[in-house]
């Protein structure tokens, strides 16, 4: 069966983007794309890494947001065995919740 939750990591600025554009549809290095982690605890274990990436480390004062998505790989990079996904297609508010501020 196919995973429908999702979990993604950002900042409180990007919230506010998000909530105004209406959208989750991230932007990195110029391109429109979102990550999406399958397990909160992983996801939360790489954003507190000593290890963790300069933007990984921003997200530390920020929010992890619950997101219903059916991958389909079309619209995504889906392996079942990797630990996050990338999704090129915009996600709509409605199928996104504050989950925990941390």
């Amino acid at each position: 069966m196919i995973q429908k939750k999702w979990f993604h990591g950002t900042t409180l600025e990007a919230l506010k983007k998000i909530k105004k554009e209406g959208l989750l549809w991230g932007l990195d290095c110029n391109k429109r794309e979102t990550y999406l982690a399958r397990n909160l605890k992983e996801l939360e274990s790489y954003i507190f890494s000593p290890l963790a990436w300069k933007d990984m480390k921003k997200i530390r004062n920020g929010v992890i947001l619950a997101v219903k998505y059916l991958p389909n790989g079309v619209d995504d990079d889906y392996n079942p065995k990797w630990w996050e996904m990338i999704v090129k297609k915009p996600i709509p508010l409605s199928d996104i919740k504050v989950l925990k501020y941390l």
